[in-house]
């Protein structure tokens, strides 16, 4: 049976695809992918609907990773628009948002507009936001990620000579460690986080 082109299936297996193509270092393919399932969730839901919002956010990201500041921004504004309109301002839901949209911040150089989301961050998630705080205080009270990466997002560890057995699992990106020039991962399935380098990280 063929599927009409605005099958919302289509539209869920082009946004999981575009995550892992986008995690295997081709965003620009990944973008090419989530563009199309914007136009169908679009054309199925309106412009309000949380599911176009978790295209925004996911189109956020990869621009991140090609280094465009700009796009990540707006595209993390839209999102956080829906999510606000869908969850209220204060849901947890929230969250992942915020921290792109902070880094993103960082990417334009709009110091005001990362500070008071640090600021909103705080109230729904402390500890993410002390985080935030203390990768700027180390840098001189001003911080970014490194380009196309996002604190909360899905990674692969690869490439370790001196851990090789954590090579292929899966694990999120909880602060990054400026004196290290590493991440702190929480890898699924164990209770401790490593540093590991933004090089080995797919």
């Amino acid at each position: 049976r063929v599927l009409p082109r605005d099958n919302a299936s289509i539209a869920f297996t082009l946004v999981n695809l575009a995550k892992a193509i986008g995690m295997l270092g081709d965003p620009n393919k990944a973008i090419e992918l989530l563009e199309r399932a914007l136009e169908i969730r679009l054309r199925q839901y309106g412009a309000k609907h949380r599911e176009v919002g978790v295209v925004y956010g996911s189109l956020a990201i990869q621009h991140q990773r090609l280094g465009n500041g700009t796009k990540a921004r707006d595209y993390g504004l839209k999102c956080l628009e829906i999510e606000e309109e869908a969850y209220g301002p204060n849901h947890q839901e929230l969250v992942a948002t915020l921290v792109n949209l902070s880094n993103a911040y960082s990417m334009t150089g709009e110091r005001a507009k990362r500070e008071d989301t640090v600021k909103r961050l705080a109230g729904l998630d402390p500890k993410m936001a002390l985080r935030l705080g203390a990768m700027d205080a180390a840098q001189g009270g001003y911080s970014s990620l490194p380009l196309g990466f996002s604190l909360g997002e899905s990674v692969v560890v690869h490439g370790l000579s001196g851990a090789k057995e954590l090579n292929g699992l899966r694990g999120v990106i909880k602060s990054w460690i400026p004196a290290k020039s590493r991440f702190e991962i929480k890898l699924e399935g164990r209770d401790e986080t490593k540093a590991i380098r933004p090089e080995n990280l797919l």
